[in-house]
């Protein structure tokens, strides 16, 4: 209260406030009922999509997998080379397996080619207006037979891979895997042939791999066993040799020597026969199926890179089609790393192959090179015996190592046999837990799913359009926003009134004129009795008190209509008679009738009862925001427009807007609901200007101006100067200051013939324009003739002088101008008066346009006490609306016989209603 008694000057706008999580939350609870339509038709759009797409059914298998099992083969250093990585790792592995082409040719060939062709026809012609377009801008080439059957196939190799689903059960060996169907049966036999498929590979793959190994140990059993039979016959002639042998003269030092020689050239041919198998080996193997060169480091590193590139794979195809542009190039990235893997295992290979042929060749030279050394030093020998002792104990090493080896191959022979032999019965480590049965439901698409995308997407779609429309929108919402662009005070927060709360005002409004009107007329008849007043009583009887809780709306409409045409025959029945009460010259009963003529004569106007009807079919004007000054000025200089069209060439009012019943019920609801919140805040607005300047200064003429019309100044200044005549009684005289657009005498229904204009030109007696309102002390001062040259007139000393003479016989005085964007006319005005009050309304008042007019009006030497918000949504704290209202006992009365408060008016404390 104290910034409005000592008001700054303030020079300019204040600093805008920073971000503000609560005004976002705020333009979402703006929109609230926005949000929830786009969420309903989100969610029917997602019910029609759902409805429309097929359903879909999905088979599911369990299948047991054992990472660690060995392979019946375990022969030397063979081993499986996935145990390396982890677990993880080796599940991907063979997920891939299961997708790759040999397992689906499998799928293929088990299952029924009628089967096939009935379950998987070929694609239809595209009967959607895109694919139409589509294949006729590029129509597919003609195909040989060959190329259709090979196409055929390839598309249901793609169909059955996109198709499945393989996954892990968690925490167990066990494997989920399912098929996608529109046919539960397609689902079902899919699944299960997969599994037999599936199984029936790895025992393939298990039996070429231990058929490799059975003829590799056949073969090294063959020469084996050759060889011992020859170092066997070899050690029989040295045996036969050394009994016939006879000592001879040799050094014992020749005879060491010979001894080691012969122990060397004993490990050479040992190592010499090791190398060469290895040689075999390899040779009889591939560069894919190679151990040792599966066993490189490089080889190996490779192999866990292709089983992560098809792990990713494998996890793309989750989410994107093969055909996308990303699985692409992932199964692009695959096929490099593939041929970088061949390429590498064949280069490991050939260096292997060339390093074991040049060993052998260099032990077979080493050894010729041994056996001369040998034969050098068994010339010289001191005792050829020894000699042939210890090459017969060679040969015997030799023997029993290759008899061990023997004995070794034929042990794993023998259980390559027994795993030659499982392939017909089916054995492996991969175990069918539970085959796919018949799905009976669907499992796509889900209705709760699509109802709530449906939801989802309509929610974030409507708050998109919100915030867009919010970051566009150059209009003011919110008080802050006011007060930060112009600088000044909220003086008050006008409440926006509902249509009908609007037409409850007015249908309670003539039941209390009606009430009054019989009270008033009894006291006449009493006094002065007439035909015409004993009429205007029994009309006044049928209404007079009448509840209207309990009438539905067809009712009540049929109430307000009825009740309008009766106040039509009261101010009739008043013209006829109202020369017999002038005659009387008794001031009271003139006062009495006069008063029965005012409130039939305002309350007829305010509609027939069906104002929400006509709303409900007016269509909204969109906004004419500017047009060219030339055609302003020609509308400014013409007549009166009857249909509220903008005389200054600017207009955003809808049609209902324009409707000069609803202008009326609107413009005197501070008298017709005094009790209302909508009263209340211009009574809290008449004491923010009673408070905004010192005693000692003047405060009793103001004006009330906006930046451009419609924003509300006309309604203000109505509700404004009938709550000044609310306060102890105060003469108080509202004076239509637009010149160009004159209206105020239409509100209170009025003739509008003289005025203000009429007094300052043709010096027309002032008591022959003020007019008096139904309002008690409320007077008018209509505009009266549109004048051609407005400006000037206000600027004359008359008016100057005007103001000051009703300075003096008013208590308050009020302006209703023209706005200041528009016209100089309020900037004249605003340097007589002693306040100047800038009216604004929420989401109509355009930032730049408020800014604008308080810059002009500081140019002037204008500066406003502060701002009247106009039409703004009171809702929860700090506002007139939820928890928060008003609950008086008592009623207002002003001395004409009736008083109003919330019982009278049917205003609801808890609910805000009419």
């Amino acid at each position: 209260m104290e910034e409005l008694q000592r008001p700054a000057h303030v020079q300019g706008p204040v600093p805008q406030n920073e971000f503000n999580v609560l005004e976002y939350l705020g333009i979402i609870r703006k929109h609230m009922k926005t949000m929830f339509v786009a969420s309903f038709i989100g969610a029917l759009i997602g019910m029609g999509l759902w409805w429309m797409k097929p359903p879909v059914y999905r088979a599911e298998a369990t299948l047991k997998m054992d990472q660690n099992s060995r392979d019946i083969l375990n022969y030397g250093e063979f081993y499986n080379p996935y145990t390396r990585f982890f677990r993880e790792e080796y599940l991907k592995t063979e997920f891939e397996i299961m997708e790759s082409n040999p397992v689906i040719d499998r799928v293929i060939s088990r299952l029924p080619e009628a089967f096939v062709e009935s379950h998987f026809p070929p694609p239809k012609r595209s009967t959607s207006l895109f694919g139409f377009v589509r294949e006729s801008l590029k129509p597919k080439p003609k195909l040989t037979p060959e190329q259709q059957k090979e196409q055929d196939y390839e598309r249901l190799l793609s169909t059955l891979r996109n198709g499945l689903e393989v996954k892990e059960i968690r925490s167990t060996n066990l494997v989920s895997l399912s098929f996608v169907s529109q046919n539960p049966l397609t689902a079902k036999s899919v699944v299960n042939a997969w599994l037999e498929a599936y199984i029936q590979y790895e025992l393939e793959q298990k039996y070429v791999k231990n058929k490799q190994a059975h003829n590799f140990l056949a073969q090294e059993s063959s020469r084996l066993r050759r060889e011992i039979e020859a170092l066997v016959a070899e050690k029989a002639d040295k045996e036969k040799q050394s009994n016939a042998f006879k000592l001879g003269n040799n050094t014992i030092a020749d005879e060491q020597s010979l001894i080691d020689r012969n122990r060397d050239l004993s490990d050479a041919r040992t190592k010499l026969i090791r190398t060469e198998a290895r040689l075999r080996k390899l040779e009889n193997a591939s560069p894919e199926s190679s151990i040792d060169v599966s066993q490189m480091s490089s080889v190996t590193r490779m192999s866990g890179e292709l089983a992560q590139l098809r792990a990713d794979y494998q996890a793309g195809l989750k989410i994107y089609k093969p055909e996308a542009a990303v699985m692409q190039d992932k199964r692009g990235k695959i096929d490099a790393k593939q041929t970088e893997l061949r390429k590498e295992q064949r280069r490991i290979y050939r260096e292997l192959l060339n390093d074991l042929r040049a060993e052998v060749e260099a032990q077979g030279g080493a050894i010729e090179m041994l056996q001369k050394d040998a034969a050098r030093l068994q010339a010289s020998s001191v005792s050829t015996k020894k000699e042939l002792e210890t090459s017969i104990v060679n040969m015997e090493d030799q023997i029993t190592g290759l008899r061990t080896t023997l004995e070794e191959l034929d042990k794993r022979k023998a259980s390559l046999n027994l795993a030659l032999g499982l392939k017909d019965i089916g054995r492996t480590d991969k175990v069918i837990v539970e085959n796919a049965s018949l799905p009976k439901t669907p499992y796509a698409p889900s209705l709760r799913r699509y109802v709530l995308a449906g939801l989802f997407l309509g929610a974030m779609l409507a708050m998109g359009v919100m915030f867009l429309l919010e970051i566009t929108d150059r209009t003011i919402h919110t008080a802050d926003m006011l007060q930060g662009i112009t600088g000044l005070p909220t003086l008050t927060m006008v409440p926006k009134i509902r249509e009908r709360q609007l037409e409850k005002a007015a249908e309670d409004f003539k039941i209390k004129a009606f009430t009054e009107i019989h009270e008033k007329g009894v006291a006449l008849l009493k006094a002065a009795p007439s035909q015409e007043l004993k009429s205007i009583v029994d009309i006044a009887v049928l209404f007079k008190d009448r509840e209207t809780k309990e009438l539905q709306s067809k009712d009540l409409e049929r109430l307000s209509s009825e009740m309008s045409q009766n106040m039509e025959k009261v101010v009739a029945l008043y013209l006829r008679g109202k020369n017999d009460i002038l005659r009387t010259e008794n001031a009271g009963w003139i006062a009495y009738f006069t008063r029965i003529y005012d409130l039939a004569n305002y309350a007829r106007s305010l509609g027939s009862g069906e104002i929400r009807e006509d709303l409900q079919k007016s269509e909204t004007k969109k906004p004419s925001r500017r047009r060219l000054a030339a055609e302003a000025k020609s509308l400014a200089l013409g007549h009166e427009n009857e249909t509220e069209d903008d005389a200054y060439g600017y207009s955003n009012q809808s049609e209902k807007e324009q409707r000069i019943g609803i202008r009326k019920v609107i413009g005197c609801m501070t008298h017709i609901k005094p009790a209302h919140v909508f009263s209340e805040a211009y009574r809290h607005l008449r004491t923010n200007i009673l408070f905004s300047k010192a005693d000692n200064e003047r405060n009793h003429v103001f004006l009330l101006t906006s930046s451009v019309p419609s924003e509300g100044k006309t309604i203000s200044s109505i509700n404004l100067s009938i709550a000044f005549s609310q306060l102890d009684k105060k003469r108080v005289l509202l004076i239509d200051g637009d010149l160009r657009r004159a209206k105020l005498h239409k509100v209170f229904n009025l003739p509008g013939e003289l005025g203000l204009v009429d007094h300052l030109v043709q010096k027309e007696p002032l008591e022959n324009c003020i007019q008096q309102t139904f309002i008690p002390n409320l007077s008018l001062l209509g505009s009266g003739t549109i004048p051609p040259n407005p400006s000037e007139l206000l600027a004359s000393q008359s008016m100057r002088n005007l103001i000051q003479e009703l300075r003096e016989r008013f208590d308050y005085v009020l302006f209703d101008s023209s706005p200041v964007l528009l016209v100089t006319d309020a900037c004249i005005i605003g340097n007589m008066v002693d306040a100047t009050i800038f009216v604004t309304k929420a989401a109509a008042t355009h930032r730049d346009e408020a800014a604008r007019s308080i810059q002009i009006l500081r140019s002037n030497g204008i500066t406003p006490i502060g701002t009247l918000f106009n039409d703004t949504e009171f809702s929860g704290k700090g506002g007139y609306g939820k928890g928060y209202g008003y609950s008086y006992g008592y009623g207002y009365g002003y001395g004409y016989g009736y008083g109003y408060g919330y019982n009278s008016y049917g205003y609801n404390r808890r609910t805000n209603k009419a």
